[in-house]
């Protein structure tokens, strides 16, 4: 008789890997070094990604250099083999725009909004720099991948997306990981998942032990593989039902308030 997979329980297994990762350098390193020293949180991060996604990309650190200008230094940067390489040494990566598939700041938690302003602003200004080089199709996805919850609420973090957004598409920021349990996600069409914004939109979700799986799904899935990877999307919702039913505010992408949907 067929055995029955267990999408669900295989999600919470990447959850868990990365947390059992994160833990093993903790241990070696101590609280202090994990603190203050984000390298390794980023090595976390790389390592799981590179396990999931297709081989045509490279899953590393790096910048992107522009006709006049330089990116920020980028945490994590999956660009495409396909593409010319500038400068290329271990994971460190230099490549332009046109090879930039993702883009991912990573963070060992955030406790006030003036930080996290801080974290979004960067990772906007470096994503519309892509992708106004890349126009009239800007592919490029980024993402905010924080391994603690702190204090924020989700309300904050929603506002705190369209105020650095600017209602600005250009500048969207499409995913965030708050800890394991928190994940947020943009939405050009809300239309398509029975939003109550038709148009762009961001949701928050409360999805226990599964943030960190939603966000890697989103990458691999949802940007890099979307056409061919259609057919295998049961294997990339890990939560029963669905996330839509563990959504729990919104905001859209023109708004300064966000709503509850209860």
């Amino acid at each position: 008789m067929p055995h029955s997979a267990n999408f669900s329980k295989f999600h919470k297994f990447i959850a868990a890997e990365l947390a059992a990762t994160r833990d093993r350098i903790r241990n070696l390193i101590g609280d202090a070094h994990w603190l203050s020293d984000g390298e390794h949180k980023e090595v976390v991060l790389r390592k799981t990604l590179r396990n999931h996604i297709p081989e045509v990309f490279h899953v590393g650190k790096g910048f992107i250099s522009f006709e006049n200008s330089t990116s920020n230094q980028i945490d994590i940067l999956i660009s495409d083999k396909t593409h010319p390489t500038l400068f290329k040494d271990g994971d460190m990566r230099i490549v332009t725009p046109d090879a930039a598939r993702v883009i991912i700041e990573v963070k060992t938690s955030v406790q006030d909004r003036s930080k996290l302003r801080e974290y979004l602003n960067k990772l906007a200004d470096d994503i519309e720099m892509i992708r106004k080089s890349n126009s009239p199709i800007p592919y490029c996805w980024a993402g905010l991948f924080v391994f603690e919850k702190g204090r924020l609420s989700h309300d904050t973090i929603l506002e705190t997306l369209a105020e650095v957004t600017g209602d600005n598409v250009v500048r969207v920021i499409n995913a965030v990981a708050l800890g394991p349990d928190d994940f947020f996600r943009f939405w050009q069409k809300g239309s398509e998942i029975s939003s109550t914004v038709d148009g762009p939109v961001w949701h928050s979700y409360e999805i226990e032990k599964l943030s960190f799986s939603y966000f890697v799904g989103n990458v691999v899935v949802d940007h890099l593989t979307w056409e061919r990877s259609f057919r295998s999307q049961y294997a990339w919702s890990p939560a029963e039902a669905g996330k839509e039913r563990l959504r729990k505010y919104y905001i859209a992408l023109s708004e300064k308030r966000s709503q509850s949907f209860r």
